[in-house]
């Protein structure tokens, strides 16, 4: 009976974990989306902001 619980607890941490993960990257990839159409419309004043004005 044990190994039987003990299985459906482990299936369900997986569950979790993988859905974590998936989570963790859907995040990851709104972020670079939301940073490259940003760098996209501003690229010119990110790029004066941070460069050097060395010739």
């Amino acid at each position: 009976m044990q190994r039987e619980l003990g299985k459906v607890g482990s299936f369900g941490q997986v569950t979790v974990e993988y859905t974590t993960v998936l989570v963790l990257f859907l995040l990851t990839g709104l972020a670079m989306l939301m940073l490259v159409s940003v760098f996209c419309d501003y690229g010119y004043r990110i790029l004066s902001l941070v460069g050097l004005d060395y010739p």
